[in-house]
C-alpha cells in the first residue's frame, strides 16, 4: 500500500493478514519466490526486504533481509536457473503443489535451495542489481535512462531491459546470476507502453492506452498486433498478464472488460521439419481470441496467480479474483450433456437429434446423463432432471435434489452414486442413503468414479481401483487392484473407465512428481496389469528394434508383418511425445478404445524410455527420424482409435487430428466419436419449455456466440 503497510490474503482459509511493515513509504513491487515461502518487497525510499511466509501466508515480523539502496526501487523479478530446486523447473506445478499455502505442515526455515530468493531488482535511474539467496546483493548492469521494465522470460534464462525510452536490451543470464548482452533494439509504438511482458516462445507484448497489444517476436524476426471487439469507441487496454502454464493472454480495459487470447503457436515437436500450412502462420493467426468477461468498472491491473486458473482483477478500490469455469460434458449411450453456461446444460439424443434445454439455480461443477436423467451438482448440493417428450415439447421435471458436497457423481437406473469423504453413497434421486461402498484405509479416499452399462469402477488417491456389480439388489465387488504396486510410476488416479462388459478397465494417472501422465489397461478376468507406452509401441514395430526397449510392463502389439506392420510404425509414430488427456470405451464394442493425447509431459521419463521436454528433446535419434516425418506432428491434440486384445495388446486403428474449433472428445459410438465444439449456437427458444429441434445439417456456426454443441464424425 501507499503507507507502506503489506497485506496477504490466504484463498484456501479464505484469511486476511495486515502486516504493519518496516516499510514508510509507498511499496513499489511485491514478488513471491516461485515456492511461496519468501516474499521480496521494494519501496520508493530505495528499500527491499526479504520476508518469511508461514503456512497460512503471514509475514513474519522480523524480516530475514533488508538494503537500503539510495534510489528509488522499481522493478523486480525472479531468477529461476534450471534445476534449482533438483529435478523439477522452479515455479513447475510439482514444486508449487510441494510447498503451497494448502500445506500447512510445511516447515519454513531459513533461505535454503527449497527457499530460493535470488532475483533482479532495479531503481528509478536505471541500474539493475541481483540479489543472491544469501541475501547479498550486488550490481549488474546500468541502462543509459530511466528503467521501463525489468524481464526475465520463464526457461529461457533471457533477461530484457527496457527503458523509458522503449530501448530494449537483451542479456542471457547464468545460474549465478552474471549477464552476457545478446542484442539492443528500438521498441515502436503509437504511445509509451503501459506494461511490457514476456509472452509464449521469446515473444514480447506491450500495451500502451491504445485498443490493440503490439508484439514483438524476436525467433521469427516478426511484429504485429491483437485486436478485440471494443464495448466503447474510446476502450484501451491497460494491463496485461501472461500464464505460461496455460498458453492464456489476458488483457484488462479502461471498460472494465478482462480479454484472453490463447496461444496456438509452437504446438509442434518438430516445427522446422514440416511444411504444413499451420505451421507457416504469422503474427496474429497464432493467437485466438476466448471469451470475454465484465466487471463494469475500469481495470488499472491484471495479473495470474500461483494457481493456474486463477487471475486477479484491481480496479483501484477493489480487486476481484476470477476462477476459470470449466464447462463440463457427458456422452452415454448415444446421449449427450453439454454445458453451455454456469447454470444450463443441452441435453441431445444422437439417435433421434432431440434437444432439451436444462436449466438450474446451481452453479454447475459436474454433469452426469442417462437417456432419461440428466444428473447436475455444485459441490454443495445436486439436482436430478428428468428428461422427457410430449407434443413435439421438450419436458424437463425435477426428479429429487440433496445437500452433498460431493465433487464427482453418476446414475445407474434409479439411484445416485456419489463421493462423500472416504466413501461412495448409493442414494435414491431424493437422496435418501440406501448402502454405502466403503474404501478400506490402505485402499485411500476414492476421487474419481463412472458407471457403464451395469458396472461402477472407482479410483483413489492412492492409486487403488475397484469395480463393482450393480445389476444385484446390492452392489458386488468383482475387482480391486493397487496400482503402485504394479506400477510404480503411477500416481493419484485423475480418472478411471470400464468397457461395457466389463473385462476391462483403462485408468489415467498422474506420475508421482506430477511431471506427466500414464494410461493404464487392466484385464479384470486375468488380473494384467500394462502401461501404454508410445515409445515402446514404436520400437516394437520399428525393424530394428532392441528387446531392451520395451518392459514386461508395457502394452504390446499383436504379431504383424508386412504392410500391417508398416503401418502399425507410422500410427505408433504419432503417439511419440504425447499423454493421455482423455479416455472413452465404446458404448457397445467392448475391445474399442478411443484417447484423447496431447503433446507434453514426462509419461515414460521414470521408465527409462526417453523421458521429458515438450520440444520433443527427449527422443533418441532412432525415434526422432520416425516422428518427423509425422502427418499430425503440428497438431497439439489428436484422438487415437485402438483395438483393445484380451491380453491387453493394442493395435492402433486410427489417429485423428483434433480440429481447432473442437473443445475436446467426449465419447465414441462406433462408427463416430462425439466432440464438444467452441463458439456454437443453437436456435434454442429462450423460455423454459423448449421444443425439442431435430439437429438441422450444418447447425453449427462457428464465431457465432458463446455456446456449444456436439457435432458426431464419422471414423474412416
Amino acid at each position: 500500500w501507499r503507507s507502506g503497510e503489506i497485506t496477504s490474503y490466504n484463498d484456501d482459509d479464505h484469511e486476511v493478514f495486515e502486516q504493519s511493515s518496516i516499510h514508510r513509504s509507498p511499496v513499489r513491487f511485491l514478488c513471491w519466490n516461485q515456492n511461496g515461502t519468501r516474499l521480496i518487497s521494494g519501496d520508493k525510499s530505495g528499500l527491499i526486504v526479504v520476508w518469511k511466509v508461514d503456512g497460512r501466508g503471514q509475514l513474519h515480523p522480523a524480516p530475514l533481509h533488508q538494503h537500503r539502496l539510495l534510489a528509488p526501487l522499481t522493478h523486480c523479478t525472479l531468477h529461476q536457473p534450471r534445476n534449482a530446486l533438483g529435478k523439477s523447473l522452479p515455479g513447475d506445478r510439482s514444486v508449487l503443489d510441494a510447498y503451497s499455502w494448502g500445506r500447512k505442515s510445511a516447515v519454513i526455515g531459513s533461505t535454503s535451495a527449497e527457499d530460493p530468493i535470488a532475483c533482479f531488482f532495479a531503481t528509478a535511474d536505471g541500474v539493475v542489481y541481483f540479489l543472491s539467496n544469501s541475501g547479498e546483493y550486488r550490481e549488474c548492469y546500468r541502462a543509459e535512462g530511466a528503467m521501463h521494465s525489468l524481464l526475465l522470460l520463464r526457461g529461457k534464462q533471457i533477461l530484457a531491459v527496457v527503458t523509458q525510452d522503449m530501448v530494449l536490451t537483451q542479456f542471457s543470464v547464468s545460474i549465478d546470476g552474471q549477464l552476457s548482452q545478446i542484442m539492443t533494439a528500438k521498441l515502436s509504438g503509437k504511445n509509451k507502453a503501459t506494461a511490457i511482458i514476456w509472452v509464449a516462445e521469446e515473444v514480447l507484448a506491450s500495451c500502451s492506452d491504445e485498443s490493440v497489444i503490439r508484439l514483438w517476436d524476436f525467433d521469427r524476426g516478426d511484429n504485429y498486433v491483437l485486436q478485440h471487439t471494443l464495448s466503447a469507441p474510446d476502450e484501451v487496454l491497460t494491463s496485461i498478464s501472461y500464464n505460461f502454464d496455460r498458453g492464456i493472454l489476458a488483457g484488462g480495459t479502461s471498460s472494465g472488460n478482462v480479454v484472453l487470447w490463447q496461444w496456438k503457436g509452437g504446438r509442434s515437436l518438430y516445427p522446422s521439419s514440416s511444411s504444413s500450412s499451420s505451421l507457416q502462420q504469422e503474427g496474429a493467426e497464432r493467437w485466438e481470441l476466448l471469451a470475454t468477461s465484465a466487471l463494469v468498472t475500469p481495470i488499472l491491473q491484471v495479473k495470474w496467480g500461483s494457481k493456474k486458473n486463477l487471475l486477479a482483477a484491481n480496479s483501484g478500490s477493489t480487486v476481484k479474483i476470477l476462477t476459470e469455469h470449466v464447462m463440463n460434458t457427458h456422452c452415454n449411450k448415444q446421449t449427450s450433456a453439454v454445458q453451455i453456461s454456469p447454470s444450463e446444460v443441452l441435453v441431445e439424443s444422437h439417435g433421434t437429434g432431440l434437444v432439451h434445454s436444462v436449466k438450474t439455480d446451481i452453479h454447475i461443477s459436474g454433469v452426469f446423463v442417462t437417456k432419461e436423467y440428466v444428473a447436475v451438482w455444485s459441490g454443495k448440493k445436486l439436482v436430478v432432471y428428468a428428461t422427457s417428450v410430449s407434443q413435439d415439447k421438450s419436458l424437463v421435471r425435477v426428479a429429487g435434489s440433496f445437500p452433498t458436497e460431493t465433487q464427482t457423481a453418476a446414475i445407474y437406473e434409479h439411484s445416485v452414486y456419489s463421493i462423500e469423504k472416504n466413501q461412495i453413497d448409493v442414494r435414491t434421486l431424493q437422496g435418501t442413503v440406501k448402502q454405502l461402498l466403503p474404501c478400506g484405509e490402505q485402499e485411500g479416499s476414492p476421487v474419481v468414479l463412472s458407471v457403464s452399462r451395469h458396472f461402477l469402477v472407482a479410483g483413489t488417491d492412492t492409486g487403488h481401483v475397484k469395480m463393482w456389480d450393480l445389476s444385484r439388489r446390492e452392489p458386488k465387488l468383482l475387482y480391486s487392484k493397487k496400482l503402485p504396486e504394479e506400477v510404480p510410476e503411477s500416481g493419484r488416479v485423475l480418472s478411471v473407465k470400464c468397457n461395457c462388459s466389463g473385462s476391462r478397465i483403462s485408468v489415467i494417472t498422474q506420475t508421482p512428481d506430477d511431471s506427466g501422465r500414464l494410461l493404464v489397461l487392466l484385464d479384470v478376468e486375468s488380473d494384467t496389469v500394462k502401461v501404454l507406452n508410445p515409445a515402446a509401441l514404436y520400437s516394437q514395430a520399428s525393424p530394428d528394434a532392441e528387446p531392451s526397449d520395451v518392459s514386461a510392463t508395457d502394452v504390446s502389439l499383436p504379431e504383424l508383418a508386412g504392410a500391417a506392420l508398416s503401418e502399425q510404425l507410422k500410427l505408433c509414430s504419432e503417439l511419440l511425445g504425447r499423454q493421455p488427456v482423455s479416455h472413452h470405451w465404446d458404448s457397445s464394442e467392448p475391445r474399442a478404445l478411443v484417447l484423447e493425447m496431447e503433446i507434453g509431459g514426462d509419461s515414460c521419463g521414470q521408465r527409462g524410455l526417453r523421458g521429458g521436454n515438450r520440444d520433443g528433446s527427449w527422443l533418441d535419434q532412432r525415434t526422432r527420424k520416425g516422428r518427423s516425418s509425422c502427418k499430425y506432428s503440428q497438431f497439439g491434440v489428436v484422438a487415437v482409435s485402438l483395438f483393445v486384445t484380451r491380453d491387453l495388446s493394442v493395435l492402433i486403428s486410427e489417429v485423428t487430428a483434433m480440429e481447432s474449433s473442437n473443445n475436446g472428445l467426449i465419447g465414441v459410438h462406433v462408427p463416430f466419436l462425439y466432440f464438444s465444439k467452441k463458439n456454437c449456437r443453437t436456435s434454442l427458444p429462450a423460455s423454459r419449455d423448449t421444443t425439442v429441434l431435430p439437429r438441422p445439417p450444418n447447425a453449427c456456426h462457428s464465431n457465432k456466440g458463446d455456446t456449444a454443441e456436439l457435432r458426431r464424425f464419422r471414423g474412416q
